[in-house]
């Protein structure tokens, strides 16, 4: 049988400025002003601009052979051509070690278990133990036809010992689903911005800033279609426990950790309606989602918790908007010898050499692929994890780093690599955290690896 991926590819070689006129036609404005319709119309405009910008390419893959083989290749052959540049992979030397404790790395693996069971088509029951804790999950909302309202999980952590004190708990985690289906990437492709002001009360969290704060619409969309869930379930969980504190932890990992960040800011902004809640947010392998950055400290202050981003290295889900999406049409124009958009000599405020600083200059000049600053940005700071050769008097062999990157350089990467995005990566990642066996350590007994 045919597949519909092969149809439409094949659609798109023999027709593609008719195609693409029509999905242009496709985006005049909506007249219900449904989320459906605005994601749908969204994908659609997205489509039709990657389809003008590729051009001739699509005539390179022969739609007649294995397509998907074709595809993974094709993909391989687009990350090789990126690492011929300077700025593929994160010069790791001019950053520190992330600090992280023992306890921050619990919680961390206790987010990234959520995360990832989200996506568990029968969701499992019961309780599960992760380090001093208990983990019970609990209620598991399904995601609509359309897409626009993600899966979502809600998992209580409790003490293994009753009664020893934690200040991270009570803890409610509330795990967002990523992309798991068809309309989860129409969701995703809908990335122009949206005002998020309705929704996120900035004036709370940033009341020095006067300017109103967009969010990618795919995912602002996906929010709003949860917050009467959410908000449901937290109040529960509130009013069960009783406690003096709570603590409720945001996490996904892809798509549902953009949709995350955009809950958690929505909730943190919320203080006075919470006022002895603890708000955290902790998401791997997330896009950026809103036009400037927020929370860039990983501890907010004492009375929110945590935020982080954790990125693998080379992923290039963690960059993607669309000004990353037409740096990667010119890396693949490259790759035809065909005429980038973008000149390579260009010295306008799009290159990369254009906003370095003095100290960066030096690290990142001459040698690399120039990309575009990035519109959107990651809730939170982003922790970087890549795996470097260690050697040591018996062997040599990969040991991870965790280093926090600025927004500044993050912006400069080319990660090409879609490999890494899959959960199997991050699972092996947070393990290794959740060990302490990161940052020259082999557990946390604080041993330094020789």
């Amino acid at each position: 049988m045919v597949s519909l991926k092969k149809i439409v590819l094949k659609i798109s070689q023999r027709h593609p400025r008719p195609t693409a006129s029509a999905l242009r036609a496709a985006t005049a404005p909506p007249t219900s002003g449904s989320p459906f319709i605005n994601n749908s119309q969204g994908a659609s405009a997205a489509v039709a601009e990657l389809s003008d910008a590729l051009g001739t390419v699509f005539d390179q893959i022969d739609l007649d052979e294995d397509g998907n083989n074709q595809i993974h290749a094709w993909l391989d052959r687009l990350d090789q051509e990126a690492s011929q540049y300077g700025n593929s992979q994160l010069k790791d030397e001019y950053y520190s070690d992330w600090e992280c404790s023992r306890e921050k790395a619990q919680l961390v693996s206790v987010a990234w278990h959520c995360a990832k069971t989200v996506y568990e088509t029968s969701f499992p029951s019961g309780s599960v133990r992760i380090g001093s804790w208990m983990l019970e999950s609990g209620d598991y909302t399904t995601p609509s036809t359309d897409g626009t309202r993600k899966a979502v999980s809600f998992s209580r952590a409790s003490p293994v010992e009753q009664g020893t004190p934690d200040k991270d708990l009570p803890l409610l985690v509330i795990a967002i689903r990523g992309s798991a289906s068809a309309v989860d990437h129409m969701v995703n492709a809908n990335y122009e911005p949206q005002n998020a002001d309705d929704f996120i009360d900035l004036s709370r969290l940033t009341p020095e800033n006067s300017t109103g704060l967009q969010a990618h619409s795919g995912f602002l969309n996906s929010a709003k279609a949860l917050d009467n869930t959410v908000s449901h379930r937290m109040n529960e969980f509130i009013r069960l426990n009783r406690s003096r504190f709570y603590h409720i932890l945001f996490t996904g990992h892809s798509a549902g950790g953009a949709v995350a960040s955009l809950l958690f800011l929505r909730y943190l902004a919320q203080g006075s309606i919470y006022p002895s809640t603890r708000f955290s947010c902790i998401t791997f392998g997330a896009p950026p989602v809103v036009t400037f950055p927020l929370l860039e400290s990983p501890t907010i202050d004492a009375s929110s918790g945590v935020c982080l981003n954790f990125i693998n290295e080379f992923d290039p889900v963690t960059r993607a908007d669309g000004a990353y999406k037409h740096c990667l049409v010119d890396l693949i124009h490259s790759m035809y010898n065909q005429q980038p958009s973008l000149s390579r000599s260009e010295t306008s405020s799009t290159t990369v050499d254009s906003f370095t600083t003095d100290d960066s200059e030096k690290i990142w000049k001459g040698t690399d692929w120039p990309v575009l600053p990035s519109f959107y940005s990651h809730v939170g700071p982003r922790i970087v994890l890549l795996l470097r050769a260690k050697s040591s008097l018996k062997e040599t062999c990969l040991r991870l780093r965790a280093v926090e990157v600025p927004r500044s350089d993050f912006d400069r990467l080319l990660f090409c690599r879609v490999a890494v995005h899959r959960r199997v990566c991050y699972e092996e990642r947070v393990g290794l955290i959740a060990q302490g066996e990161f940052n020259e350590k082999t557990g946390w007994n604080d041993t330094i690896l020789i």
